[in-house]
Order: C-alpha cells, then structure tokens, then sequence
C-alpha cells in the first residue's frame, strides 16, 4: 500500500464535513499495460475491484493520485446507479440495518443489474513537462472525457487537494455549499489557487496571450 502525502490525507476528512461516504483505497496506480487498452466502463470495473484508488465515494466514483507524475483522475461512475443510502432509503431501510448483510446483498445485485450511463466525463490534471510546446500542449492542463484530445490550460501546479476541491465544486455543488458553511472553508483561498505556484513565465507565453487558462 502506498503512503499518501499530505496533500492527498487531507481529502478524507473534508468529505467527512460534507457528508459524503467513500472508501479509501491502495492509494496505488492503476496498471496502465492492463487498464489503457479498455473500454470506459471496464477500465473503472478493474480499478475498482483492484483498489487501485486513493477514495472511492458512495456514488461509486474514484480519485487516483500520481504524485510522482503530477497527474491527479477522477473517474465517475459509468453505472446508472444511486448510492447505497438513497437505495436503502428508498427501501425503508433505516439506521445501523443500512449496513446490514441482507441490505447490502439487495445492493450488490441492484448494482449487478444497472444499465450503463450513456454520458461519463472523467477529469484528469497534468503537469506535463516533457509533452509541453506552445502550439496546443500546456505545461499544466486538464482533461475532460475518455481519450479527449481536450487539453485546458492552467496558470498553477495544482496540487492533489487543489484538484479534489476543483471536482467537489463542479460535480457536487449541494457538498461545495455544505463545505462553504463548515471551519475549514476559511483555508480554501490557500488551498484552490493561493497557495498554488505559478508557472514559471516561458511555459506561459505566449500561450496565456491567445487562450482562455484556468488558475
């Protein structure tokens, strides 16, 4: 199991605050020989069931973090799925019986049997010296969507945190409000951009002059 850095730890207890359920994984990469030659939804079965994640939530989606490579995923779930909270609510289930053996099974087959979602936008950042030029590859820029050629810029390194709370606010808006209202929102200022180091000027034009860049 890999020892994850601060940055990454720092995660779990902000879902805690948010109220969202999730399960730590490996913190281990997914093994790109096995993983990249699959489709979509057979990628996310195998990293999944591998762990090959840092947490897995209860919407059954997952954060991995390459932090030797500066390259941070987020991978949704490709499954037409509720959570196992909603699928017990749903079902009457209350309290400690949510967790129950019987209730769980139910689940596992409600899982076992769910249609495939027709539309998933996985999210990866990288910093990507070697691939850097100044025609269309950023030093550091995110991707939206299976094998996208998309590649937005961003005008800092984000760090694991950065990139979790980038994904909370876009794919979670109801858990962002929660988390606005909570202590630790005061930190986010240093957390989302301030405390983020800035590309040095030559990865940044004149790239930055003819294109829109995230922070």
């Amino acid at each position: 199991m890999v020892t994850p850095s601060a940055s990454v730890n720092h995660i779990g207890p902000i879902l805690r605050e948010v109220d969202l359920k999730f399960e730590v994984g490996s913190h281990e990469l997914p093994d790109p020989i096995v993983v990249r030659p699959l489709p979509y939804l057979d990628q996310w079965r195998t990293i999944v069931d591998k762990k090959w994640f840092s947490y897995k939530l209860e919407d059954h989606s997952v954060f991995s973090f390459d932090e030797e490579a500066h390259s941070y995923s987020y991978l949704p779930c490709p499954l037409d799925v509720i959570s196992l909270r909603e699928f017990s609510k749903a079902r009457g289930v209350t309290g400690s019986d949510v967790y129950s053996s019987d209730n769980q099974l139910n689940y596992e087959i409600y899982l076992s049997t769910a249609s495939v979602r027709e539309h998933v936008a996985p999210v990866r950042f990288d910093l990507d010296r070697r691939g850097f030029n100044h025609e269309c590859h950023p030093l550091g820029h995110v991707h939206i969507g299976h094998d996208s050629q998309m590649r937005i810029g961003t005008e800092r390194s984000w760090t694991p945190l950065s990139f979790f709370l980038f994904i909370l606010r876009q794919n979670y808006p109801g858990k962002w409000k929660v988390l606005l209202t909570r202590p630790s929102a005061a930190a986010l200022p240093s957390r989302v951009r301030g405390g983020l180091r800035v590309h040095d000027e030559a990865f940044l034009k004149p790239i930055f002059s003819r294109e829109c860049f995230l922070s």
